[in-house]
């Protein structure tokens, strides 16, 4: 998209009201020193629009990690001004598309895969190559590379295909330790729907779920990393209608077995409730929700105690891949110059840093950047959960790497299939369609 499509998408987002125009102030630059001799900087002022507020911070440990290294950094930088905007993580992401949009950015702003041929190709950021590493990062910085620079610090990683599950329950089912392959798994979803009593809960309103903890493990074990890989750059070597990507969604359908019948029509937090209480052998969830349960347990204290953590597992002989995104990153505004640049610079790699690597680790939480992941005294919930994150094998998550609108199809096609109201060849045949126009 060049830069009067921009101000066409810009025209759109003022008329709805959307544009933030003061979140993206410009920058001031104080004509007096502070301190003195080599120690002199220039006064500047730098803006920044986030999700995590000092609210929020008490309680998700990403946005307590963010907060930690903002305070660090103007702990060191007291010449810098930050001028912060907090809004919803809810909001977020229309905020960020509106002042795309309308190119008026903050100096430090969000950057994620999926906007980067925008962002880029519209000179809307600053190239980081020069001043990162891509070996620090687990997914060497594939979600922020784009014409072979980097574009951005990644400062949030997830994984999503992890199986919290009842270990009583299992072994009352005759399983002294969790299935270890999909067609055993599928077997004991038949043994527990016989009973009466759901194998995994499972919420999929917001849609995504669905695609995130099943539909993208299934495509590494069926067609592989360089199928996707290739689906992801839209290259034309892959195709949806490969029968690969159809005996996944056939094994998808197989797998409907396991779940409340009313999966379409609950959220996540409604499935992780519906397991804290007793009422499902197992919970399908990405890696927030050891934290989610674990804040559950005052109340249901004999399921946490004995919930296990496991990687969903593979499907087609395959070995388990972990499905992960960087879904957050932060770049520089490239209408900042100077010392403001400068300062961003430094801002952006304070939020991506070894410091804030270890903070999240401390916590038994994920973070982008490359780290020893040691929970060892956390609990037995946590020392399982990082025996999953150090599964050697590792892919990436569709819904953050897609085209969005190839990932809105793919999660409302995986919701219709799961629900059967259509089959593999016709979601294939739609997503390939969809493709061809792009």
């Amino acid at each position: 998209m060049k830069r009067n499509m921009v101000m066409k998408l810009a025209s759109l987002f003022l008329a709805g009201g959307l544009v933030m125009g003061t979140a993206a102030c410009g920058t001031k630059t104080q004509q007096q020193n502070t301190g003195s001799g080599e120690d002199q900087h220039e006064e500047v002022t730098i803006s920044i629009l986030h999700e995590h507020s000092p609210e929020a911070a008490e309680n998700i440990v990403s946005s307590a990690g963010f907060r930690a290294m903002l305070d660090k950094y103007k702990e060191e930088h007291p010449w810098v001004h930050l001028e912060e905007t907090t809004v919803s993580n809810s909001e977020i992401l229309n905020k960020y598309l509106a002042l795309i949009a309308a190119d008026e950015l903050p100096d430090v702003t969000y950057v994620k895969y999926t906007w980067l041929e925008n962002m880029v190709e519209n000179n809307m950021l600053v190239d980081l190559t020069e001043y990162i590493n891509p070996d620090d990062y687990v997914d060497g910085l594939y979600s922020v590379t784009y014409d072979g620079k980097v574009w951005g610090m990644p400062n949030k990683h997830s994984a999503y295909n992890l199986i919290l599950y009842n270990k009583k329950m299992w072994k009352e089912a005759g399983y002294d330790t969790f299935p270890t392959t999909m067609d055993q798994l599928i077997q004991a979803g038949e043994e527990f729907k016989a009973k009466g009593i759901t194998a995994v809960s499972f919420g999929n309103t917001a849609k995504w779920n669905a695609v995130s903890y099943f539909t993208s493990p299934l495509l590494y074990d069926y067609c592989g990393k360089e199928w996707v890989e290739s689906m992801i750059a839209q290259d034309g070597t892959a195709k949806w209608t490969d029968d690969c990507f159809i005996e996944a969604m056939k094994e998808l359908q197989k797998m409907s077995v396991l779940f409340n019948e009313d999966f379409n029509m609950q959220d996540d937090m409604w499935a992780m409730g519906w397991y804290m209480q007793g009422n499902a052998a197992a919970h399908a969830v990405g890696t927030w929700g050891i934290d989610t349960a674990k804040n559950m347990s005052e109340e249901y204290k004999d399921v946490w105690e004995n919930t296990g953590v496991v990687i969903l597992p593979a499907a087609n002989g395959a070995e388990p891949t972990l499905v992960s995104a960087v879904g957050a990153a932060v770049g520089v505004s490239s209408k900042l110059e100077g010392a403001e640049r400068e300062a961003a610079i430094e801002l952006v790699k304070q939020i991506s840093s070894q410091d804030y690597a270890k903070f999240m680790a401390e916590r038994a939480s994920t973070t982008p950047v490359k780290t020893e992941l040691d929970f060892t005294g956390k609990g037995t919930q946590y020392e399982e959960f990082a025996e999953v994150l150090n599964t050697p094998v590792s892919g990436l998550n569709f819904n953050d790497y897609f085209n969005q609108g190839i990932a809105n199809l793919m999660q409302a096609e995986t919701q219709s299939l799961l629900a059967g109201n259509n089959t593999p060849e016709e979601m294939a045949e739609k997503l390939q369609a969809f493709q061809d126009q792009l």
